[in-house]
């Protein structure tokens, strides 16, 4: 009962402040204050009132406009996490399956060369090992 009590009060005041925002954008055909002449003319006199006029006026031929939420998620949300895609995957392909698919490469030509050279005795091929991670070691750490 709290959780939906909660949860309808956030709802409503949103919707409650989308009206105010709609009235203040569009007003009332029918309002009490216009046939009101001395506070209008009090209102139309202050800087403020021409201020937020013309901020209101700007904000709406902005949603008028160019403002639809369909473009601003089309730019922001679709192209921005399909660049960020497209980045990790150029990273995947070329930076980690490079590395992984080099050291492979790597390890069958050195395999490839100890076997022929070793001549089947285990000294040679450990020290043939420990000459190619020596150098493995020399070249890609300094």
């Amino acid at each position: 009962s709290y959780e939906f009590i909660t949860n309808a009060i956030s709802s409503v005041s949103i919707a409650i402040f989308g009206l105010f925002i709609a009235y203040s954008f569009y007003g009332s055909a029918y309002s009490f204050f216009q046939n009101l002449d001395l506070i209008n003319s009090f209102v139309k006199g202050s800087p403020k009132k021409d201020f937020f006029d013309l901020a209101k006026k700007k904000i709406y031929s902005w949603s008028y406009n160019r403002g639809y939420i369909d473009i601003f998620y089309t730019r922001v949300f679709t192209l921005g996490i399909r660049g960020l895609t497209e980045l990790t995957e150029f990273f995947d392909k070329g930076v980690i399956d490079g590395i992984t698919n080099g050291v492979g490469l790597a390890s069958f030509c050195i395999g490839e060369e100890v076997k022929y050279v070793g001549g089947g005795r285990i000294s040679s091929y450990l020290f043939f090992f420990l000459c190619y991670v020596s150098m493995f070691l020399f070249f890609f750490l300094s």
